[in-house]
């Protein structure tokens, strides 16, 4: 969905999930006993006529008011369950569900300055709601906050002196040290230690992410160092590697906060830094083939191959205007859940040609691409019948093994009762 579509967000009061699309309730429409319970459940916060809950909090507040109402009248029945909140794993941000999503928690142990802000900024914008120590925000919403708290790092960081910078044939080090501030540098017995800055262990042996022992590693371009440096302040040295697994997932802005991340950098590495950061990392899609290969599934999450075999069995995106440009940004707003502003400024073109060309992609995917791939419709009756399992055999099948099986979960279809 392009920002200009984007509809107002409607959030239950008590779980703060996202209640647009659920069956939903004004909370001051209610049993005044249940609007009481939910008053002081959600203290501080007040439940204004424009205040809705959800459909699990409303039948959770109605179960804790007839227990209440049991227990005085000597009938002990249905038990309250222990959460207050109908839907516990929720974004505190955008009321998304978080049970199948990456989510990040708000709140850890020894956080770092970036992170006291983070958390300071989530504060502010869901106050007068309290953080607590379950509270989880989905991914995109994490870097988004990640992102906002650097910018206001960055503007409010005190300007303090600096030195004249020193001649060319001085050690790189000391070139370093007189663009960077007293306060801000400390200096190790192993070299330069900067506050905003991480690094991970150059070993060659193992995988950069923590806890890894895969045994599949590959190098790391100095394009993909420079794309990870800048969208993460965390540098990765020469000899480092990673796995196949965390080479194609989206995982990288861990690398900050992981417990084997080092803050300490030798001459060398700064050198390294300033011999990469003027590399060219330009998104250009149009051009897929002259694009680095890791840069290309950093943004994207699949192979340059992967993303052609897309475009030869969708012949109708490569017809439209655009049209390669189209798929790659679709495809990097749902791997980054970047907004389409931040999207075209990689891209270098204007919001609204990116937005038309999303959308254009879009359409022409839902038309041609997933009625091929998802679904039964996609299945001859030969393949269907080769996915039966053991259990509903037994129960549907017969011995001649001709009976097409098919579950309908109708869980959470939206339907009146």
């Amino acid at each position: 969905m392009s920002d200009r579509d984007r509809v107002t967000r409607i959030m239950c009061i008590n779980c703060n999930i996202c209640v647009n699309t659920l069956r939903r309730y004004r909370a001051l429409e209610l049993n005044i006993r249940v609007t009481t319970l939910l008053c002081s459940w959600v203290y501080p916060q007040i439940i204004t006529e424009d205040d809705y809950v959800c459909e699990a909090c409303r039948d959770l507040a109605m179960i804790s008011v007839n227990h209440s109402l049991q227990e005085i009248s000597g009938i002990d029945d249905q038990q309250p369950g222990p959460s207050h909140r109908g839907h516990v794993s929720v974004c505190l941000l955008c009321g998304c569900s978080i049970l199948q999503r990456q989510s990040d928690r708000i709140l850890r142990d020894n956080p770092t300055d970036l992170h006291q802000l983070m958390y300071t900024l989530i504060e502010n914008r869901v106050a007068p709601r309290q953080v607590t120590e379950t509270d989880k925000v989905c991914h995109p919403c994490w870097l988004r906050t990640q992102r906002e708290a650097r910018r206001t790092h960055d503007v409010n960081r005190p300007q303090s002196a600096i030195e004249e910078p020193s001649t060319a044939d001085e050690p790189i080090l000391a070139g370093v040290q007189s663009c960077i501030s007293n306060e801000e540098v400390r200096h190790a017995p192993n070299g330069l230690t900067l506050p905003d800055y991480r690094r991970a262990a150059n070993n060659n042996n193992r995988c950069v992410f923590k806890d890894c022992n895969s045994t599949t590693l590959h190098g790391i371009s100095d394009k993909l160092r420079a794309v990870v440096l800048s969208n993460h302040n965390y540098y990765i040295p020469k000899l480092a590697r990673v796995c196949s697994e965390h080479l194609s997932s989206n995982l990288w802005e861990t690398l900050y906060y992981s417990a084997n991340s080092l803050d300490t950098f030798t001459a060398d590495q700064v050198q390294h830094v300033f011999s990469f950061i003027k590399i060219n990392t330009t998104l250009d899609f149009e051009n897929i083939f002259e694009m680095d290969d890791r840069v290309f599934e950093y943004w994207i999450g699949l192979t340059k191959e992967k993303f052609n075999s897309i475009l030869e069995e969708v012949p109708r995106i490569n017809e439209t205007r655009k049209g390669c440009l189209g798929l790659a940004a679709l495809l990097m707003k749902m791997r980054t859940g970047d907004s389409d502003e931040r999207i075209a400024t990689l891209v270098q073109v204007p919001r609204r040609t990116l937005e038309n060309a999303i959308d254009k992609i879009r359409e022409i995917l839902l038309q041609d691409f997933v009625p091929q791939n998802l679904g039964i419709y996609q299945l001859s009756r030969e393949q269907l019948l080769e996915h039966k399992l053991t259990i509903p055999h037994g129960i549907f099948g017969n011995e001649n093994n001709t009976n097409g099986i098919v579950i309908c979960d109708g869980t959470y279809i939206y339907i009146y009762k």
